[in-house]
């Protein structure tokens, strides 16, 4: 990981490839009858998830970091249900508590996007400003600035209120979709709308990956 900057897809695949590791290990680990190295290693896990959701430097991390922690729950749950149809004892009463306190610690949610939708603007405030001097009469660069921080503005404050369908922009109406767009700063609308994409994929993953993290993590809770 050392040479691979955190923000590029090769460090972000390194890291996703890691976790599969690691949860296979902790496995492992629960079958070879070290239950405290197994919840050691979940805990840990989880941990480092949410804070790459917390942290993360665009939407794609966001749901690379969603993904690992939906599946270190399900492993989690997995190991929690094993263990429970064992014989009592003190390793895995520890285990048993250590995987339901691994699960009250997970506390993610819609708003922890924020990051790096503030990231994703700032990326994209700087290609606006790059264009200024080469995009020619049809781009308006103040204008195509106002727009994107409206937008922004918009989306961050969905974020915060919990609205992950708005924080990604749903329901918002492509400038180019206005009969007589081109009259108007066509080139800063064309910009516009190719930053404005947002993958259909990352959406349904965003949101799927919170829905399964509510109920892996009640799974567990109610064990």
């Amino acid at each position: 990981m050392a040479d691979c900057p955190t923000d590029e897809p090769c460090a972000l695949l390194t890291w996703h490839l890691q976790h599969e590791v690691g949860l296979l290990f902790a496995i492992h680990q629960s079958l070879e009858g070290d239950h405290a190295g197994a919840g050691t290693l979940l805990r840990d896990l989880v941990r480092i998830d949410q804070a790459l959701v917390r942290g993360a430097p665009n939407l794609l991390a966001s749901v690379v970091g969603l993904t690992d922690l939906s599946a270190a729950l399900d492993k989690a749950s997995l190991i929690q249900h094993r263990l429970s149809a064992e014989p009592a004892g003190p390793a895995r009463d520890a285990a048993l508590i250590e995987i339901v306190a691994t699960a009250e610690a997970v506390t993610v949610q819609p708003s922890d996007i924020q990051p790096a939708l503030v990231n994703d603007y700032l990326i994209q405030r700087a290609a606006i400003d790059t264009l200024t001097h080469d995009a020619g009469l049809l781009f308006d660069a103040a204008a195509t600035a106002r727009v994107l921080d409206a937008r922004f503005e918009r989306r961050a404050s969905r974020a915060a209120a919990g609205d992950l369908p708005g924080a990604l922009g749903a329901g918002e109406v492509s400038q180019k979709d206005q009969f007589g767009w081109w009259f108007d700063n066509a080139g800063g609308k064309l910009v516009l709308d190719t930053l404005s994409w947002n993958p259909q994929t990352v959406r349904e993953g965003l949101e799927a990956n919170f829905e399964a993290i509510d109920d892996r993590r009640a799974r567990i809770l109610a064990h």
